[in-house]
């Protein structure tokens, strides 16, 4: 009876290790599939960048990087916070304070 239970038990552990291998036999094709369609994509980078290296040369030139913009976005923020605050502070005002609203 031991037998038997460990026999069905490798006989299900086949099964499973089978049914992993046509698995890992399809997602090896998607993969060889993807790997060509990635070859692809860099392939038409690389021609866009030699047909158009003076225009790519331009958009990188007239973009603004990160360390340059930071100032600037601290300044808009602090702008954008006050203002809020202001109106944040008269809205409260007048419902605190209750008064007459011009």
């Amino acid at each position: 009876m031991a037998r038997d239970k460990n026999g069905n038990l490798l006989e299900k552990i086949w099964v499973i290790a089978q049914d992993n291998q046509k698995e890992l036999g399809k997602i090896g094709g998607h993969v060889a599939v993807l790997n060509k369609e990635v070859g692809d994509i860099r392939g038409d980078i690389n021609e866009i960048k030699e047909i158009y290296p003076k225009e790519i040369q331009e958009v990188k030139n007239d973009y603004v990087t990160k360390i340059e913009f930071s100032p600037v976005k601290k300044i808009v923020y602090c702008a954008t916070g006050a203002i809020l605050m202001t109106v944040l502070g008269a809205i409260l005002g007048l419902v605190i304070l209750k008064a007459p609203i011009l």
